[in-house]
């Protein structure tokens, strides 16, 4: 899988993270297969507003659904997931990189907490 097709819309931060991943899940001879992806929901949930616009922040809950299994290439065992469509709630971090909203951090529901993490921030 190449996470290159997808560079622009990401943060450095989050584009070496998957790399990272990918580079390790390639190690181990395994493949992420997604299918089936469809996105439910996508509503702002906090705002980080600066008058240095290049450190503006917003967060969306994002909901959807899609079939998600990890595979050993080499015997196409699957080895972690479901064939089955599940739902899922994330919540994505959306940072300003160049003048551009790009996407900076993908956090699980039960990695957030929403008292901390989601303050909105508004500078005059």
């Amino acid at each position: 899988m190449d996470v290159d097709i997808s560079k622009n819309y990401m943060s450095d931060n989050i584009y070496n993270t998957h790399n990272t991943k990918l580079s390790w899940m390639k190690i181990r001879k395994q493949r992420n297969i997604l299918e089936n992806i469809k996105l439910i929901s996508a509503k702002p949930i906090a705002i980080k507003h600066y008058k240095d616009n290049s450190k503006d922040v917003v967060w969306f809950a994002i909901k959807g659904s899609m079939i998600d299994y990890i595979i050993n290439v080499n015997t196409n065992d699957m080895v972690e997931g479901s064939t089955k469509n599940k739902s899922f709630a994330e919540f994505w971090k959306f940072i300003k990189v160049k003048d551009k909203w790009v996407v900076d951090r993908i956090m699980q529901t039960y990695e957030v907490n929403l008292e901390l993490d989601l303050q909105n921030r508004f500078e005059d």
